[in-house]
């Protein structure tokens, strides 16, 4: 029986092979003598250069000295290269002649990411794809990865040309539609001029400028405006470009919520000038109370103004002065709050009765002249002038009031003429 050999390859030993097997690798290179080789299944190493046998260029029948010579011997050399590889489902697996190897990565047994060795790579393994002899055997692939570490781009490119021409298509199916959106510059029109507009009377309401009101007219037909712009708008938006028909949606909803306040404004209108009436009126008439009491004092302190006997004629006017002046000046606060009371309760049902009680003041101005003759022996007209009141109203009021008294004209007219004025 013939005896069989193993050797060292790095850290990896190779065998059992055959006398006629070693002596074909040792012919293409992938042993050498000083490789470490063993006889008895590894229990011994020696060098290569202690088997002159296998490493007798061109001499098969040297005789192996410690097994005499063979009996027609059939050598089995090879011809080819021997290959180890691994792959995910098999594990290692190993030698096999680059025949089969080429075989086994045709019918797909081995992958271009399995890794493959061979004696000359020493103890590095590499994958199949990067052994350029390999390479064309996979027609699928077309880079080579020879880095293993390295991550495959192939897959990502793909889905970025896809993705690519996947918008380069939709593009052109939106070219074909794209063109002139007539309702969305329509809407969008629409919508500009009703957010402007219906501005203005929403902060009318806020400020409450009464001299404005008149503009609450345009709320209605503008706030339809503004729903013809929103519809005109949503309508725009399922043609392209959607640029006008998106800002005329946003400002027709806008809009419409100031038409919607606006409208809410208008219909209370009247119900917040009533409240604002209602507390003028109170405070005029508050006023009227406050001023009255007022006056009665500085009458009672004027009145007590007597001149001594020691004093000048200087200072006595002086002070007589001071006090005619301080009684004009409360007679006129006090004539003012009346003037205000009557016009806040005109187009009331409260008027009649405010505009009767300017008798009340013709009272106190009676007053006020009779005591301005007792103590300083002048006319109602100089107490006036004197406080720079404001004689005008003063005659204004008492003539309407008399004028009525008379007869001579209705509470309507005597309304009318307070108002008018």
């Amino acid at each position: 029986m013939s005896k069989t050999y193993h050797y060292k390859k790095g850290a990896m030993q190779k065998g059992p092979y055959n006398l006629d097997f070693m002596r074909a690798l040792a012919r293409q290179g992938e042993i050498g003598r000083s490789q470490q080789i063993s006889r008895d299944d590894g229990s011994s190493w020696d060098s290569g250069i202690e088997y002159p046998e296998i490493f007798a260029a061109g001499d098969e029948n040297v005789v192996d000295p410690g097994r005499g010579p063979e009996v027609n011997p059939q050598p089995t050399v090879p011809t080819e290269a021997t290959w180890h590889f691994s792959t995910a489902s098999g594990g290692q697996q190993g030698p096999t002649p680059e025949s089969q190897l080429r075989q086994l990565i045709e019918v797909g047994g081995v992958g271009p990411s399995d890794m493959v060795w061979t004696e000359s790579l020493g103890d590095q393994w590499v994958i199949a794809s990067a052994v350029p002899r390999f390479s064309g055997l996979f027609p699928k692939l077309k880079s080579v990865n020879i880095n293993p570490d390295e991550p495959d781009q192939s897959r990502a490119r793909k889905r970025r040309d896809r993705s690519k021409t996947s918008r380069r298509d939709t593009d052109e199916s939106e070219g074909k539609q794209r063109g002139f959106s007539g309702a969305g510059l329509s809407g969008f029109i629409c919508s500009m001029v009703a957010i402007i507009l219906l501005a203005i009377p929403c902060l009318v309401w806020v400020v409450v400028a009464e001299s404005f009101f008149w503009i609450f007219n345009i709320v209605i037909p503008f706030t339809i405006l503004a729903i013809v712009g929103l519809v005109l708008s949503v309508i725009g938006l399922s043609k392209v470009p959607r640029g006008m028909a998106t800002t005329g949606t946003v400002l027709g909803v806008i809009a419409l919520m100031l038409g919607v306040m606006a409208i809410f404004g208008w219909f209370m209108l009247p119900y917040r000038m009533a409240m604002q009436n209602r507390i003028a009126i109170d405070s005029f008439a508050t006023d009227i109370k406050l001023e009255k009491k007022n006056l009665a004092d500085e009458l009672a302190k004027y009145r007590k103004i007597i001149r001594e006997e020691a004093e000048s004629d200087e200072q006595w006017e002086s002070r007589a002065s001071s006090g005619r002046r301080r009684v004009g000046e409360q007679l006129d606060t006090l004539v003012k709050a009346y003037d205000g009371h009557v016009t806040s309760t005109a187009k009331t049902s409260e008027f009649q009765e405010a505009f009767m009680e300017l008798a009340s003041l013709r009272k106190l101005i009676e007053d006020v002249k009779q005591a301005a003759q007792a103590v300083e022996g002048v006319e109602l007209i100089d107490v006036l002038q004197v406080s720079n009141a404001d004689a005008r109203a003063v005659k204004v009021l008492m003539d309407t009031l008399q004028l009525c008294e008379r007869g001579e004209i209705t509470i309507k007219q005597a309304e009318a003429k307070m108002t008018g004025r």
